[in-house]
């Protein structure tokens, strides 16, 4: 009987132990020699677009799935930066999605930040670089996914 206690008492404990995701709370400074890159996903149809899952690359490296509602952060080393997306194709009844790579090319100095959005809407995306002031007004309501 003790035992049945104890295996619910730590089924209901770790129970509460979820993780909540990371939210974007302000600029962090780059540490020493490197830069920062925010990648973010603004999406302005309101529509089903999470099965479009662009795939992001940070000069020949993949970064990750670049999901709906969601940012990386990546380290930079200074110099040229190359932010791409691979190809991804969605079609349904409501939606038709094509894309090629796109590309985003950034010159990086020590102790800068910048940001690349992608967002989509009914048939296009936009991939591109931001001022920080318009990411700035994005990046809190998203969900960091590195």
């Amino acid at each position: 009987m003790d035992r049945r206690v104890f295996v619910v008492a730590a089924g209901a404990a770790l129970l509460g132990c979820k993780s909540e995701p990371i939210r974007y709370e302000g600029f962090d400074l780059p540490p020493a020699g490197k830069a920062l890159l925010y990648v973010y996903r603004n999406d302005a149809y309101i529509g089903n677009t999470s099965r479009v899952v662009p795939k992001i690359r940070v000069n020949k490296d993949v970064v990750g799935p670049l999901l709906t509602g969601g940012f990386f952060r990546v380290m930079l080393e200074p110099g040229a930066a190359e932010v791409a997306i691979h190809d991804f194709d969605w079609d349904d009844d409501q939606t038709r999605v094509r894309s090629a790579n796109a590309i985003v090319n950034l010159k990086v100095a020590v102790g800068t930040t910048h940001f690349v959005e992608f967002s989509l809407d009914r048939y296009t995306y936009r991939f591109g670089a931001k001022p920080a002031p318009v990411a700035e007004r994005v990046l809190p309501t998203l969900r960091r996914l590195n």
